[in-house]
């Protein structure tokens, strides 16, 4: 590790003619004012104090456990989060994994619980927090000079790369009072972390988040440590990766490529960081920056559940997306997300921009998202949703690619929320521990609310991070209309069979009542079909071939199968809302035999929402001649004072023609809505 007057610039204009002896002095002013130490001032503690008493406690117990060497990583955005405290008795081996998980040990190279201690400091103004930040400091750079030797442990470049924000995030707290060798050891370890970042560049990080998160890192680092010798060159290099990396990752419709929520996110707090160090040192940020700030952010606004919780696609945890619409909101004056966002600005928001930033967020109008239902043409997702209420009624479709490593065995799967409640969802991840068999069971398609054909995976586990084969979806379409939502897929996973089955996945949104869904199985002879049902709490029953959930608040789907199912099994199993903890749920499994072009319907209705009725319509061709199911579906399903007759086509007609008559009314579509409501008709085509 360099020398600190061997790193500093000083021909730079803010330290120019200072002497050697009074060089920490002179950085230590530059930090405070860089880092915007003065807007921590008695004012801002005491509106902390007032509306943020709960994450106050929980600062000061993380703070106090970290001090007596123990650590549990339950920060809001921490990656893998843990739920069992370990106590280092001696002192902290930075190298050590007391659960077999290497995530942990990757977890407490990160260093993000520094930033509780330096705000229990602020809080409290107690020496052992100052104390613990300098020791641990210390130790950890004494304990990891041989990068070399420790790239797949303290070294490894994504840890690097989150280190140069938290280590900046925590020094905020205590520039003021750390001592002159400490700060000067803090200043030589991050320069040779930015270094490291500027000397460790690939293909791989080009096209992994990883690559946004190291870079994010370096940029931050050029920024705020301007003084460097090297910032310069290291902030143009920084900048023209993450503009490649914006083009490489994220999709025109605003999706990280990876297909996570929490990596989406990840990254795009990667994004407010780097632009966010603009800001602190007056630098001119880069277009492409702040423009992909404010679609990914767009972006999962749309797809997160009427709860403001991300949906669990892919590696994801359960977590609420209101802070990170709020600080952009913030920043960019955006009224829409504001929507979305905590109304209070949000603990970590508050300490990062003060009561300015506060104030200026309090003023700011919010305006409510006027569409509900929205299609990612790019990554596949769809939602549809009736309102941008919390009661809403919320689907989202997931028709895209898997995502690489991150990504589960999800194509055409759904999730299902409505009236404030999970219904139906995606497993979640729990592990990444290679060879673990929940790493398996949370990946494979049965965790998933999906389909497989006998029992044959159209999507192939192989390893934490790999898959033997993935299906690709295809075939997609969207429409959307005041009273309608339709999207359609198809994957190709299992059209490599000896006889090959295409299956379609076709979900109509009644809005606001209720989702219909049309399975297709094309196929030439017999399979065996299972569709699964993965619901978020245990209260489930199956009685005459209807699915209800049995909350006592009267809150409740029911899904009604038609026609009626080969076998209906319910199974105890687990979902895993974040990294590392498992809850009992229930997994509903439908079995149904088919041949020769099958489509399996099913009714999503809720009790919230209204009493439903299904039955079963003829439908005839134009010459009057009765039509068969293999031609043709149609359903009447009875709402409050509505009925919605749905005409589904499964295959066309001799004629070749897509005209229906129903009710004595003639329709032209493959998939048409006929509604009835006192007395009047009115007909859409949305296929």
């Amino acid at each position: 590790m360099k020398r600190i007057e061997t790193i500093v610039d000083f021909s730079n204009s803010s330290i120019e003619n200072i002497e050697e002896c009074n060089l920490i002095d002179n950085l230590r002013t530059i930090l405070i004012d860089v880092l915007n130490v003065e807007s921590i001032n008695t004012n801002l503690i005491d509106v902390i104090k007032q509306q943020f008493k709960g994450d106050i406690e929980n600062t000061i117990k993380t703070a106090n456990e970290v001090c007596n060497n123990e650590f549990l990583y339950r920060s809001k955005w921490d990656m893998e989060k843990t739920n069992i405290p370990f106590h280092f008795e001696k002192e902290i081996d930075w190298t050590f994994t007391p659960n077999n998980d290497p995530e942990w040990c990757w977890m407490l190279n990160r260093h993000q619980y520094w930033i509780s201690l330096g705000r229990a400091y602020i809080l409290t103004k107690n020496q052992k927090y100052l104390d613990a930040f300098e020791n641990q400091l210390k130790h950890w750079i004494e304990s990891n000079t041989d990068v070399d030797n420790l790239r797949g442990k303290a070294w490894r470049s994504l840890e690097v790369g989150v280190r140069c924000d938290y280590w900046i995030n925590a020094l905020r707290y205590f520039i003021k009072d750390i001592s002159d060798s400490s700060l000067e050891l803090f200043i030589e370890s991050l320069n040779q972390h930015a270094e490291f970042l500027f000397g460790h560049f690939s293909d791989y990080s080009l096209t992994s988040n990883w690559g946004i998160i190291e870079n994010s890192g370096l940029y931050k680092v050029s920024n705020i440590l301007g003084f460097l010798k090297n910032s310069n060159v290291w902030r143009k290099t920084a900048k023209k990766r993450l503009s490649e990396m914006i083009n490489a990752q994220i999709y025109p419709d605003g999706v990280h490529w990876e297909q996570s929520s929490t990596y989406h996110n990840e990254v795009l707090n990667c994004f407010v960081a780097s632009y966010n160090s603009d800001l602190l040192t007056n630098q001119k940020t880069f277009k492409e920056l702040k423009n992909i700030i404010v679609r990914m952010a767009h972006t999962i606004q749309i797809l997160s559940k009427p709860n403001n919780n991300q949906p669990l696609k892919g590696d994801s945890d359960e977590i609420t997306i209101d802070d990170i619409m709020a600080e952009i909101s913030y920043l960019f004056s955006d009224k829409t997300l504001k929507s979305k966002a905590d109304k209070a600005f949000g603990y970590s928001n508050l300490w990062k921009y003060g009561l300015n930033g506060y104030e200026a967020y309090i003023s700011l109008k919010s305006i409510e998202r006027k569409a509900t239902s929205y299609a990612f043409p790019y990554s596949n997702n769809y939602v549809l949703k009736s309102s941008n209420n919390l009661d809403a009624t919320y689907l989202l479709f997931s028709a895209g690619n898997i995502g690489a490593g991150h990504g589960h065995a999800d194509q055409l799967h759904f999730d299902l929320f409505a009236h404030n409640r999970d219904f139906l969802v995606d497993s979640g991840r729990f592990t990444y521990v290679e060879g673990s068999k929940w790493r398996k069971y949370f990946k494979l398609a049965s965790a998933h609310n999906t389909m497989m054909i006998d029992d044959i995976h159209f999507t192939e586990y192989e390893s934490s991070w790999s898959y033997k084969k993935i299906a690709k979806p295809f075939n997609h379409h969207f429409v959307t209309t005041d009273d309608y939502d339709f999207v359609k897929a198809s994957h190709d996973g299992y059209l490599d069979l000896k006889d090959p089955v295409l299956h379609t996945r076709n979900i109509l949104f009644v809005k606001p009542y209720f989702y219909v869904i049309f399975d297709q199985i094309d196929c030439q002879k017999k399979h065996n079909v299972s569709r699964f049902f993965n619901f978020k709490y245990p209260q489930v029953t199956v009685e005459n071939n209807i699915i209800r959930t049995t909350h006592l608040d009267n809150n409740n789907l029911e899904i009604k199968l038609l026609p009626d199912a080969s076998s209906i099994h319910i199974s105890n199993e687990y979902n895993s809302p974040e990294y590392n903890l498992m809850n009992k749920s229930k997994r509903v499994t439908v079995n149904d035999k088919v041949d020769n072009n099958t489509t399996l319907t099913s009714l999503y209705s809720f009790t919230k929402s209204g009493k439903t009725d299904i039955s079963q319509v003829d439908v005839f061709d134009r010459a009057g001649q009765k039509l068969s199911d293999d031609v043709v579906l149609s359903y009447s399903i009875k709402i409050k004072n509505i009925e919605y007759i749905i005409i589904f086509t499964k295959k066309a007609q001799p004629s070749g023609m897509d005209a229906y008559k129903v009710k004595e009314r003639i329709v032209l579509g493959k998939l048409v809505v006929l509604k009835i409501q006192d007395g009047e008709e009115t007909v859409t085509t949305l296929l």
